[in-house]
């Protein structure tokens, strides 16, 4: 399984800096995903269309916002996802896990689970899969998500007044 594929980044990068607009962009880059199992990507289109037919999750957020603004406990289990990273947290000094923070000038960011947290943590995977957040993705990507990675970030707060805490695009993806 590849988790980053080189050839669809560049086609985001360079068409974008020739000028291509994100939706053809996009569609360039579904069809090599579909060209390279198209059996698999119409079972998951389908399985998406079934189970959004009823869904109150369907329209949650916006392909072209991408975001949306939702309260505490409006989706089931974030909360005790929350609850199970403060928990990781407080069990190690994220500063000195490794010696080392893995934070730097370009990325203020601490990788905080490790492969043992996911098996300490059976209820990640469950709220990863649970059927709001599948619901809410399907209908963003149209076509069911395939979980390849768990993850919880530290960030200590921006007070510059710039980076990722604030308004950003990240690179394109349509997984």
């Amino acid at each position: 399984m590849i988790l980053f594929n080189p050839l669809k980044s560049y086609i985001f990068v360079y068409g974008l800096k020739m000028g291509l607009s994100f939706s053809v962009l996009k569609g360039i880059v579904e069809f090599i995903d579909v060209l390279k199992s198209p059996r698999e990507w119409r079972g998951r289109r389908r399985m998406a269309r079934k189970i959004l037919q009823n869904s109150r999750w369907r329209n949650f957020f916006s392909p072209e916002k991408g975001v949306a603004l939702f309260s505490a406990n409006e989706i089931p289990g974030l909360e005790d996802a929350s609850r199970i990273a403060q928990k990781i947290y407080a069990e190690r000094d994220p500063e000195n896990e490794t010696g080392k923070s893995q934070r730097t000038e370009y990325s203020p960011f601490h990788v905080l689970l490790n492969n043992k947290d996911i098996k300490n943590y059976p209820e990640l995977v469950k709220i990863a899969t649970c059927d709001a957040l599948t619901e809410i993705l399907s209908g963003y990507f149209d076509s069911v998500p395939l979980l390849q990675n768990i993850n919880v970030w530290l960030a200590k707060p921006d007070v510059s007044g710039m980076g990722s805490q604030k308004f950003h695009l990240d690179k394109p993806d349509v997984h």
